[in-house]
């Protein structure tokens, strides 16, 4: 129980990260405000659900390991499988590696989300109908993060080819 209890935790903040960029979408689409106190506050509360998110990961990530030991032993074939197949998707997957980094970076150095980008367009229906379609467009400043010479130099030198702005 205390896995799914932490998975969904996982879901929740999710869920809510996603609809806090939902909300900001529609508030640029009815109001266009984008100066500076409005910016600052929908930067952090991004931050804050992002963190949010970030911390739950870090905490299901931590409690699978503790959870297999506590059922199976530790050591045990069981808890090697999950810590092998972790390490493998961490090898595979620059994003996990990154949000890694990134939670690190919260915890000890600075906020994770350092500008926003709205965007807006009109998009045509097979109908010819148009539409406007907004988005917002989290971002991590590279620079930003390689001054924290605490951040992880392989994931810096990975993200650097993403270009200065790297959208969440």
């Amino acid at each position: 129980l205390g896995f799914e209890e932490r998975f969904q935790l996982v879901l929740d903040n999710f869920h809510e990260w996603e609809m806090e960029l939902l909300s900001q979408a529609h508030n640029y689409l009815l109001w266009k405000t984008t100066g500076h106190n409005n910016a600052m506050q929908d930067r952090l509360s991004l931050d804050r659900h992002l963190v949010n998110l970030l911390t739950s990961m870090r905490l299901y990530l931590d409690h699978t390991d503790h959870g297999i030991s506590t059922m199976f032993g530790n050591p045990s074939d069981q808890l090697e499988s999950i810590k092998k197949f972790k390490n493998t998707l961490y090898d595979k997957h620059l994003g996990y590696r990154l949000l890694e980094a990134l939670r690190n970076h919260a915890q000890h150095c600075g906020l994770p989300v350092h500008n926003i980008s709205y965007n807006e367009s009109l998009v045509e229906t097979r109908k010819k109908d148009k539409f406007a379609q907004v988005s917002v467009a989290p971002r991590l400043d590279f620079i930003e993060l390689a001054s924290n010479h605490g951040f992880k130099t392989s994931v810096l030198n990975e993200i650097k080819q993403l270009g200065e702005k790297i959208d969440l």
